[in-house]
């Protein structure tokens, strides 16, 4: 007669109890690790990168911002001084052609020039006004305090300057010999204009040169200062994507030894319980629990498998028992019959 199999030793059983024992382990762990508190998950630890990257991306971006701020206020600030400058050469042309009309108005008059007097007086007026008008152009700009001083200054003596030019040109044309008497006035007009804008121009050339150092200072600072925060950014990313890293695949390498075990049937092999509160933790506990419930599943099968082997034996010896009883009585039986034949 066939032994009937044990429902314990049929795989698709035995399989359905280490579900059930592995999913009552993972709640009971859960469980366990919520009762803790909070807990830093793999998912909040790839937020936590995933936040620090876009926090490094905007740091970067405000830095790059920032500089290219500083940057484009020293490129005003240069432009600012390179129009003063371009103003300021138009003058000193102009101060020198108010004085070439004045020679040649003299010149008209005496009659030594082929120019026209409406030539010679469209001239002297154009020079004039565009001589006003870079002047007051400079005055507009947002320049500095002693520049905008020393251009206060110089009006003046500007208004000076052409005055007395357009009074010897109206003489020189109709009285040359009363132009050369006031022409003293006028090159001292000429001489004193002279020097103000020459004091001027070395404002305007040094705020220049102080523009264009802002600007290489500007510049070099935004590099030096996008260079140093993207070094810390990415040092900061790779020291956090070793340790989400090592936090993370540690306990999954643990676990997944630990499970390989348990697939070879070795549960006697002890699992150092993490006390980590992530999945991977929570695995690891829950593997624990498994395979002691499987060891001890294991061990009342087995205690049971003895008790039955035990009494078995038992029940063979009685049968044997029972048999030499049986032989002896059969034996005697035997006995007595053959007496009872001889009698």
């Amino acid at each position: 007669m066939p032994i009937r199999q044990h429902p314990l030793n049929r795989p698709k059983y035995l399989a359905t109890c280490v579900d059930k024992l592995l999913i009552r382990a993972i709640r009971s762990s859960r469980y366990f690790i919520d009762r803790r508190g909070y807990r830093m998950s793999i998912k909040l630890r790839l937020f936590l990168l995933i936040g620090t990257s876009v926090l490094t991306v905007m740091i970067i971006s405000l830095v790059n911002y920032l500089g290219n701020t500083r940057m484009e206020a020293a490129m005003l600030d240069s432009e600012v001084s390179m129009a003063a400058l371009g103003n300021h050469l138009q003058a000193d042309m102009m101060h020198d052609a108010l004085r070439a009309d004045v020679l040649s108005a003299m010149l008209f008059g005496l009659g030594r020039s082929n120019s026209s007097r409406d030539e010679v007086q469209v001239s002297l007026n154009e020079h004039a006004a565009l001589f006003r008008k870079v002047v007051s152009d400079n005055l507009q700009l947002p320049l500095t305090d002693a520049i905008k001083a020393e251009l206060s200054r110089i009006k003046p003596s500007l208004d000076a300057y052409i005055s007395a030019g357009e009074r010897i040109v109206g003489l020189a044309i109709d009285s040359p010999d009363r132009a050369q008497q006031e022409l003293g006035t006028f090159s001292s007009a000429f001489t004193q204009l002279e020097g103000q804008m020459s004091s001027l121009s070395d404002l305007i050339e040094d705020n220049s040169k102080a523009s264009g150092e802002r600007t290489r200072q500007a510049i070099s600072s935004a590099n030096v200062t996008l260079a140093v925060v993207l070094s810390i950014s990415i040092l900061l990313l790779l020291i956090q994507g070793h340790w989400v890293t090592r936090s993370i695949m540690i306990p999954l390498a643990s676990a997944s030894r630990i499970a390989d075990s348990i697939a070879h049937g070795n549960l006697r092999e002890p699992i150092a319980e993490s006390r980590g509160r992530d999945e991977a933790s929570m695995l690891i506990r829950s593997l624990a629990i498994m395979q002691r419930d499987l060891r001890s599943m294991i061990e009342v099968v087995r205690s049971n498998a003895n008790d039955v082997s035990g009494m078995s034996r038992q029940l063979s010896s009685g049968c044997h028992e029972v048999a030499d009883s049986s032989r002896q009585q059969s034996s005697a039986a035997g006995t007595m019959s053959a007496a009872t034949s001889e009698m």
